[in-house]
C-alpha cells in the first residue's frame, strides 16, 4: 500500500493506538471491584466479565484483519486522514459496533466502510450513516437493497422511454383520427399513420416486457421469503429512506415495492460498500 508523505508504520500504528484505548475501557469495566458477593451477583458478574473478553477479542480479530487488508491493497492515501479527530470518532463508533456483533459479513462491510475513509474521506456525518446501516440492515436487508441498486439505472431508463413513447402515441393517435376525418386525406397517408402507430404499440410492448423482467427481478425473493417477510424487508427499507414509492398518491400508485425506487442514499451506500478506492464520488451532495 502506498501511503503519501509518510511511512505505512505511522498509519498502523494510529488505528492501533485507537483500538487499544477502547480495548483499555472495556478492559477497566471488566476487572473492576465486583458489588456482588455471592449468589446470582456472582454469576451475572462473571458472565458480564466474559463478555467483555469477547468483545475484546472481536475487537483485536478486527484490527489484525484490517492491518491485513490494508497491507494487500496497492492504493495511495495520506496518513493524515486517520490522524483527524473525525477518523478518531467515526473508528471509535466502528469499534464499538465490531464489539457487539458476531457476522461475518457485517464485519467485513465494516472493514471496507474504514478503508473507504481513509482512502477517500468523506463527511463525518455521511459515513456514520453509513455505519448506522451496516449496524442496522441484515444480509437480506442488504441482498434486496443491491438488487434494487444495480437495477435502478436500466428501471429510470426504460420507465422514461414508456413515457416518451406513451406521449409520442397519444399525439399520434390525436393526428390520425383528425386525418380520418379529413375528407381530402388519402389512403396511403391514413395507412403510413395506420403503421405508425402499430410500430409504437411494439414498441410500448417491448419496453414493458423489459419493465416487467426487472420488477419480477426485485422480487426474486418474494417466493422463498414469502410475502410478509419480504414486505417487512422492504417496509424496513423505506422506514429507512433507502426506497421510495414515486407514484405515491396518484391514480397508478399499484402500491407493489417493485416500482419503488431507490434514494440517493441508498446508492451512495451500496456503491461504497462495492468500491472503497471511489466511494467519494458516490456520497450525496
Amino acid at each position: 500500500m502506498k501511503i503519501k508523505d509518510d511511512s505505512k508504520e505511522v498509519a498502523t500504528e494510529v488505528i492501533n493506538t485507537l483500538s487499544q484505548i477502547f480495548i483499555a475501557a472495556i478492559t477497566a469495566v471488566a476487572s473492576g471491584s465486583d458489588p456482588y458477593t455471592a449468589g446470582a451477583g456472582v454469576f451475572f458478574g462473571q458472565i458480564a466479565g466474559l463478555r467483555n473478553k469477547l468483545k475484546i477479542n472481536r475487537v483485536e480479530n478486527f484490527v489484525v484483519e484490517l492491518g491485513k487488508y490494508m497491507e494487500s491493497k496497492n492504493i495511495s492515501f495520506d496518513w493524515e486522514n486517520i490522524n483527524s479527530e473525525d477518523f478518531g470518532d467515526f473508528f471509535e463508533e466502528i469499534l464499538m459496533k465490531i464489539s457487539r456483533t458476531s457476522s461475518k459479513k457485517k464485519i467485513e462491510r465494516f472493514k471496507l466502510l474504514v478503508m473507504g475513509q481513509i482512502v477517500s474521506p468523506v463527511s463525518y456525518n455521511y459515513i456514520l450513516r453509513f455505519s448506522e446501516l451496516v449496524d442496522k440492515l441484515q444480509d437480506l436487508h442488504i441482498d434486496i437493497l443491491t438488487t434494487y441498486v444495480n437495477s435502478e439505472e436500466e428501471f429510470i431508463k426504460i420507465q422514461d422511454a414508456l413515457s416518451k413513447i406513451y406521449k409520442e402515441k397519444d399525439n399520434t393517435e390525436i393526428m390520425l383520427l383528425k386525418v380520418k376525418s379529413d375528407s381530402r386525406a388519402s389512403k396511403k397517408q391514413i395507412d403510413m399513420m395506420t403503421k405508425g402507430m402499430e410500430r409504437l404499440e411494439g414498441a410500448i410492448l417491448d419496453k414493458q416486457n423489459l419493465y416487467n423482467q426487472i420488477r419480477r427481478t426485485r422480487n426474486s425473493q418474494f417466493k422463498a421469503l414469502g410475502e410478509n417477510e419480504f414486505n417487512f424487508i422492504l417496509n424496513d427499507l423505506r422506514v429507512m429512506g433507502l426506497i421510495y414509492n414515486p407514484s405515491e398518491g396518484r391514480a397508478s400508485d399499484t402500491g407493489e415495492y417493485s416500482g419503488y425506487r431507490c434514494t440517493p442514499l441508498a446508492i451512495g451506500f451500496i456503491k461504497y460498500l462495492n468500491d472503497e478506492t471511489t466511494s467519494a464520488q458516490y456520497v450525496l451532495k
